[in-house]
């Protein structure tokens, strides 16, 4: 159970993402491999991002196959169940894991801004808890922090918010905003490509009529398309074998 299943050759492939992830990727690789040189510049070795856009554009999927394509371990807080002190000790025990990722899912559904709107539901955690343990005394050495977010008006410029260009608005928290949308033309042709490579004739229309879907409607869209294609393939049911003829040698006189 601690090794996990075998890591899948390129956890990235079947995910479909613009260029400006493609360029995440290799910044997590170069960040990755660039422990010794952070260091002799006197400059912390840690990463944050902000994924931001509506459900299903696949913001969790990319921060899991990032954390598989640089086998490091991935730890996820669910900050709504957790308190002041039980977040402190999970930071510290991601820092002695190090290098890892860790990841905050919807932080808009516990903080809107500095907020927590958890009530009676939670534990009660401070925002300011928060911030502490992201860029605090103690430092977050090899950690790539990700945060995921469907409201970015939700979130705090004390945390990071994007500044226009890509870029945060809290370096060292935050360092970059990166938005998630519906697919574009180029992205909804990779996915019809890799569902329906069995039935090709379906991709281009596919892909007309996936104008405007997140990731997971679209996938969702072609696998439809795909598993019509595949049961209309296969044999027919068989049907019960007719009833035995009657053996006139076993009548009763």
């Amino acid at each position: 159970s601690e090794l996990g299943p075998p890591a899948p050759p390129d956890p990235l492939g079947p995910l479909a993402f613009p260029p400006a992830v493609d360029d995440l990727v290799t910044e997590a690789r170069r960040w990755l491999a660039s422990e010794k040189w952070y260091k002799e510049k006197q400059m912390p070795w840690r990463r944050g991002w902000l994924f931001y856009g509506p459900p299903g554009t696949g913001k969790t999927s990319l921060a899991r196959a990032i954390c598989v394509a640089l086998d490091i371990k991935l730890i996820v807080l669910e900050l709504g169940t957790l308190d002041d002190g039980e977040l402190i000790r999970a930071w510290h025990d991601a820092r002695n894991s190090t290098p890892c990722m860790v990841l905050i899912e919807d932080i808009d559904n516990v903080f809107h801004l500095r907020e927590n709107v958890m009530g009676e539901q939670g534990p009660g955690l401070n925002f300011g808890t928060l911030l502490n343990c992201v860029s605090g005394v103690e430092g977050s050495d090899g950690i790539l922090l990700v945060v995921s977010t469907n409201k970015i008006d939700l979130i705090d410029p004390a945390l990071g918010v994007p500044d226009g260009d890509g870029r945060s608005t809290r370096p060292g928290r935050i360092d970059r905003a990166v938005e998630l949308t519906s697919l574009d033309e180029a992205c909804r042709r990779r996915v019809a490509t890799r569902i329906l490579a069995d039935c090709p004739d379906a991709v281009e229309p596919a892909v007309h009529a996936g104008d405007g879907m997140t990731g997971a409607q679209f996938q969702e869209h072609c696998g439809a398309i795909a598993l019509a294609r595949h049961w209309a393939t296969l044999s027919p049911t068989p049907t019960a074998p007719p009833p035995a003829t009657h053996d006139p040698a076993e009548t009763t006189p």
